[in-house]
């Protein structure tokens, strides 16, 4: 008989290196399809020791539904389809891996930055319809020595702006909760409010968690303070633009182009007008994914799991107040400074 019942929300089949890691600690892994609302999946998961999510949402409602649930663990840093609070009260751990993707995530916004920027699309677009011109792409700016803004300054951040610095861009940021010195180190220059950044930077990138106090962060007003040559790009979450005045910038030329990874509703709706725009790069929420990263989360998840079934912290904690009510021998690979 299982010592444990770990319940996946997001996936039909599992990754042998999970079923190894679970299975050493004896568990037995229950599949859920993706795709269920919180009030199908508070009914499905009574016995749950742990649950692995995608984008399942983690309501307390769910949490209810599996009493003796020890851990929750989000693939990937997004931690916004989870109810921290009602969590940290049910002494549940929300563990999470923000530590994987963060290289990839810094080359995809600067894949998007000089995509839209060099109007990569247009150019590919008129080739493969016979055509050959450089008419289409004026006006096309020169990044070197234009500025990089910065909307949240943490890891990835931090490493798109060492990316930026080899273009010879002037990078600044906004992050009332960033690590000054370690801004610093990586080639920031900190600058007192939202509204310095957006009105000085050709080049807005937004690393922004989702969370009530960021939503629509990047607003119609916070787009008219922008430079109507910027552009702007979003590898964080969807919801911190608001995308109805985004839509709207754009197509009024108050700013001139944008990259985007992740919107407001995904998968994006067929009749959403950024899909005919030729001043945006789309990307389906794939700025994580390497072989070598998706690799890697799939081991992180079942090994965070594993570590809370048998007694251990997890490498990461999203919802720190838990760390009061738990008494759980430290983690087995602790991280390293991020």
């Amino acid at each position: 008989m299982a010592r444990f019942t770990v319940y996946h929300t997001g996936r039909t089949d599992m990754p042998p290196v999970e079923q190894e890691i679970l299975a050493a600690v004896g568990a037995e892994i229950r599949l859920i399809a993706p795709e269920k609302p919180a009030a199908e999946l508070a009914t499905l998961m009574p016995d749950a020791d742990a649950a692995l999510v995608i984008y399942a949402p983690i309501t307390a409602e769910v949490l209810d539904g599996m009493p003796n649930c020890k851990v929750v663990v989000r693939y990937g840093v997004g931690v916004d389809t989870l109810d921290l609070d009602a969590a940290t009260e049910r002494g549940v751990i929300c563990a999470h891996v923000p530590d994987v993707n963060r290289r990839e995530v810094a080359n995809h916004a600067l894949m998007l930055m000089l995509a839209v920027t060099r109007k990569l699309i247009v150019q590919d677009r008129a080739i493969r319809e016979g055509g050959w011109t450089i008419g289409a792409l004026a006006p096309t700016p020169e990044l070197y020595e234009q500025t990089l803004g910065l909307v949240a300054c943490g890891p990835i951040a931090r490493l798109l702006a060492e990316r930026a610095r080899a273009l010879s861009m002037r990078v600044i940021g906004y992050d009332p909760y960033a690590d000054p010195t370690r801004a610093a180190a990586a080639g920031i220059e900190l600058l007192p409010s939202l509204e310095d950044v957006l009105s000085q930077s050709d080049v807005v990138s937004v690393h922004a968690p989702h969370t009530p106090e960021t939503e629509h962060m990047i607003d119609a007003a916070a787009l008219a303070r922008m430079k109507p040559s910027a552009h702007l790009l979003n590898t964080a979450r969807g919801p911190v633009i608001d995308e109805a005045a985004l839509i709207a910038a754009l197509q009024s030329g108050t700013i001139a182009g944008a990259g985007l990874d992740v919107f407001e509703h995904e998968p994006m709706a067929a009749d959403n007008p950024l899909r005919s725009m030729d001043n945006v790069v789309l990307t389906p929420h794939t700025a994580h994914y390497s072989d070598r990263s998706r690799a890697t989360v799939a081991r992180r998840v079942a090994e965070s799991a594993a570590h809370v079934l048998t007694g251990h912290w997890p490498r990461f904690v999203a919802n720190k107040g838990v760390l009061d009510k738990l008494d759980l021998k430290p983690c087995p690979d602790p991280p390293d400074d991020p």
